[in-house]
């Protein structure tokens, strides 16, 4: 009974130290850089596995993106930045994932436009310019796959990201020739401004 005993709890020990050699030779921090996705034209972002186990995983993922003056000419100026966070679910077979998630994307969105189409000339032949200034909440959920070696390395993955406006914050400022007329909005816009079908592509290194 002895000899049982001491084999068992002997065993025990080696499973503990084998999960937990497995466990320090796996790989949770991910830095990748998405195109497209849930930053809408980009986003740096870094990823953490919280929980991993031999058959599925969860992560959760932080970023930053900017578009800084994506267009800027006389007629039309558009930047805006913003932070993406997002929980995942991974369905896990070795390094390839079906990763399935759900985001949140607060971001800073500025644009002044002055199109002859939309407004009609002033007397002095300019047109009003229109400036929006906003602070936007949207909802992106996510399904993919997903490219990420258990032991570090080259990292990889591809998403279907359609983002549902939710909630926005600001004004809209019309200068109409030296006469400024300004309109406050704050409303949820989740069944009043409609989605973006998206697509995300990603690149980086798992360490």
């Amino acid at each position: 009974m002895k000899k049982v005993v001491i084999s068992t709890v002997f065993l025990l020990m080696m499973s503990y130290t084998y999960a937990q050699t497995n466990d320090t030779l796996r790989k949770r921090n991910t830095l990748y850089f998405e195109l497209f996705g849930q930053g809408l034209i980009n986003s740096f972002n870094y990823d953490r596995l919280l929980v991993v186990k031999p058959k599925y995983a969860t992560s959760l993922t932080v970023g930053f993106s900017s578009w800084g003056h994506l267009i800027n000419t006389s007629v039309l100026k558009v930047n805006s930045s913003g932070i993406p966070i997002s929980y995942n679910f991974l369905k896990r077979k070795n390094k390839h994932n079906l990763e399935i998630g759900l985001g949140l994307t607060i971001s800073k969105f500025y644009m002044e436009d002055q199109f002859h189409d939309f407004f009609p000339l002033l007397k002095d032949g300019s047109t009003p310019i229109t400036t929006q200034n906003f602070w936007k909440l949207q909802v992106v959920p996510k399904i993919g796959y997903r490219l990420q070696k258990p032991g570090g390395g080259s990292f990889f993955k591809v998403s279907f990201t359609p983002i549902f406006p939710f909630w926005k914050k600001g004004e809209v400022t019309t200068d109409s020739g030296g006469d400024v007329t300004t309109v406050k909005v704050e409303k949820f816009t989740l069944f009043q401004e409609k989605g973006l079908a998206w697509i995300g592509i990603a690149f980086g290194v798992t360490f």
